[in-house]
């Protein structure tokens, strides 16, 4: 199972490290193939991280401040990190926690990016417009609902996870 809308696990940073020990660098051929897929999700797992975190620290700092147009940039900055994560293409590229090759299927992928882009649309519309038009209340709605449903459907596995330590 393929658990997407919840932020990169301490998994994916290990994966790709494992993933880089596993597939050394090579020259031509399949071996070749399965080293840059290895890179291409090391860069896709940094680049969502780095994203998710300015944009997580972005709508902290604008929550204390107290300005609910800031929150929602800030927020724009974690969503645009998700679709910035699949268009880059981590979906061919996903590697499971031991360092093998677990894509992610193309439809999902798609699936995946076009809810992401979505919620990164009403956040943004957040952002520019929300607080003019009365509809703060709306967007944050629909952003914890959406971001919500990626935890929610993650959470037995973890539970599991914990249990079983």
């Amino acid at each position: 199972r393929h658990r997407t809308l919840h932020p990169p696990s301490p998994g994916h940073h290990r994966s790709y490290k494992r993933a880089l020990v596993k597939f050394p660098p090579a020259s031509s051929g399949p071996a070749k193939q399965q080293r840059q897929a290895a890179i291409t999700w090391q860069k896709c797992v940094r680049l969502k991280l780095l994203g998710q975190v300015v944009g997580l620290v972005w709508a902290a700092v604008a929550a204390s401040k107290g300005t609910p147009a800031a929150v929602f940039e800030g927020v724009s900055g974690v969503m645009a990190a998700n679709v910035g994560f699949w268009l880059a293409g981590a979906g061919g590229a996903r590697h499971d926690d031991d360092g093998n090759p677990a894509p992610v299927p193309a439809k999902l992928v798609r699936t995946i990016g076009a809810v992401d882009a979505i919620l990164l649309a009403v956040a943004l519309f957040g952002a520019r417009e929300a607080a003019r038009l009365g509809s703060a209340p709306v967007c944050s709605l629909v952003l914890a609902a959406g971001c919500g449903l990626g935890i929610m459907e993650n959470l037995p596995k973890r539970l599991k996870e914990l249990a079983g330590k």
